[in-house]
């Protein structure tokens, strides 16, 4: 077996231009995406990253969505964007904030859909999430809205209206059940592009993703997207086919390793410089794989000790059969028991030890499990919250709405007695009105009436006025 993987190995090593393409590990992740923030232990999700950038919320700042041949693609102008926002999961921690859970699987984005009166919405997908879900399955603070018009557009963070500032305008939101499989996996591929057409009114191309190994920074340009895939960048073959734990491109120089980690070894870089991978020639290689085989056990320790016993020195002849019998005397006497309680307490000591382990790692899966049902009962505790404070508001808009409704009506009857009664005056003074037109008519009547019966008074001549002139008689 050693022959036939040397003679593989020199066979491949001859083929210098010969390079495959390996698989995304979490080293990849972590060499990464540690200039960038810091990795923290998380009881529930082990190890996960933090992004140093301030005010950060995933998809949300710094960037955009593009419609490609995947679907709804979140474009980032972060340079660690092609990590975080195609693979994994998101979640919000109280003490962390918001942490990425690593992922292996390549979307366009692990967000899930949603609209409602002229909006669009989206939220990032916690772990272990499925793509049947409902709108309040997802807590309010991870909901993002955008009017419809501008879903399309690179100036979409500035029409972003958090659902969690307005919880009651955005509670009947209905999910977009959209999906899309790709190399079989499936993920959401949001609002369909006739529709966004139609309400934009412009076309919306179908943009193709060109990825690439080598440059991190997503580019939107008028063609294609072009966007940073690191399971692309070609390897060497003789390092991909050793054991996972052993490629020395795992393990670059000046980097320290980092415990209880899942999967590979990650590293944990130094803050000063960093060295290339150092690659071992084929010998070395097939050197330490013929020192992984496994080798016989040293010979039994009674043996052993059969051994020690035997004399150094040849007894004489007189003095052979007595110390022959003093010989089979110790074996009988002391030699087997001594050996038998030897293997006793070994095999004891074994136990001990084995148990002392178990209780070990029951104690440690005693506490995980005590810790993620503490953090179960916060979440539940958290949500039974939210949906009584979701409750209590609907509750006050109602008793607000019922209050205001009572306060129209009895406004409406206000008005409605005072427009009676403003009638029933007019219709009284219109009444008076008459009454005193009709009177004077009637005197008016009857002074004509009277008029002709009445003699007319005539001037004595004797109180006639003078006109101061000499009468001519």
């Amino acid at each position: 077996m050693v022959i036939l993987l040397a003679t593989v190995i020199l066979g491949l090593a001859k083929k210098a231009d010969a390079q495959v393409y390996g698989s995304i590990s979490f080293n990849t992740f972590y060499n990464e995406l540690s200039p960038y923030g810091r990795w923290v232990d998380d009881l529930q999700y082990g190890k996960v990253w933090i992004a140093d950038a301030p005010g950060f919320e995933p998809y949300y700042n710094n960037g955009q969505w593009v419609y490609t041949s995947y679907g709804w693609t979140w474009a980032s102008d972060y340079a660690w964007g092609w990590a975080p926002f195609h693979y994994g999961r998101w979640t919000y921690l109280p003490l962390w904030g918001w942490a990425w859970v690593p992922g292996y699987e390549w979307a366009p984005a692990w967000v899930g859909w949603c609209q409602q009166g002229g909006y669009y919405g989206w939220a990032p997908l916690s772990p272990g999430m499925g793509l049947n879900f409902s709108y309040y399955s997802i807590p309010g603070n991870y909901w993002r809205f955008v009017p419809q018009q501008y879903i399309a557009g690179p100036g979409v963070r500035n029409h972003i209206i958090r659902a969690d500032r307005k919880p009651n305008e955005f509670r009947n939101a209905t999910v977009i059940n959209n999906t899309q499989v790709n190399n079989n996996i499936t993920y959401a591929a949001g609002p369909a592009r006739a529709a966004v057409e139609r309400i934009t009114r412009q076309r919306i191309d179908t943009r193709p993703v060109a990825f690439n190994g080598t440059n991190e920074q997503t580019r939107v340009e008028p063609k294609q997207v072009s966007m940073y895939r690191p399971d692309l960048a070609p390897v060497n073959r003789a390092a991909t086919n050793r054991p996972a734990d052993l490629r020395r491109d795992d393990l670059p120089q000046n980097r320290e390793p980092i415990e209880n980690v899942p999967g590979k070894m990650a590293v944990k870089p130094l803050p000063h410089t960093v060295q290339a991978p150092v690659q071992q020639p084929v010998d070395q290689l097939a050197k330490e794989d013929n020192n992984r085989k496994v080798r016989p056990l040293p010979a039994p320790q009674q043996e052993n000790q059969a051994a020690v016993r035997e004399p150094a020195v040849t007894p004489l002849p007189n003095e052979q059969d007595s110390r022959r019998q003093q010989f089979k005397k110790d074996n009988e006497l002391k030699t087997a028991p001594s050996t038998n309680q030897w293997q006793d307490e070994l095999r004891l000591q074994r136990v001990q030890e084995q148990q002392q382990k178990e209780q070990q790692m029951r104690a440690q899966q005693e506490q995980r499990q005590q810790a993620l049902q503490q953090q179960h009962e916060q979440r539940q505790n958290e949500l039974n919250q939210q949906r009584a404070q979701q409750q209590e508001v609907l509750r006050q808009q109602l008793v607000e709405d019922q209050r205001r409704q009572q306060q129209q009506a009895v406004q409406l009857q206000q008005d409605q007695r005072q427009n009676e009664i403003r009638q029933q005056q007019e219709q009284r003074i219109q009444q008076k009105m008459m009454q005193q037109q009709q009177r004077q008519n009637e005197i008016r009547q009857q002074q004509v009436r009277e008029a002709p019966m009445r003699p007319q008074r005539q001037t004595p001549v004797n109180q006639r006025p003078r006109s101061g002139k000499p009468n001519e008689n």
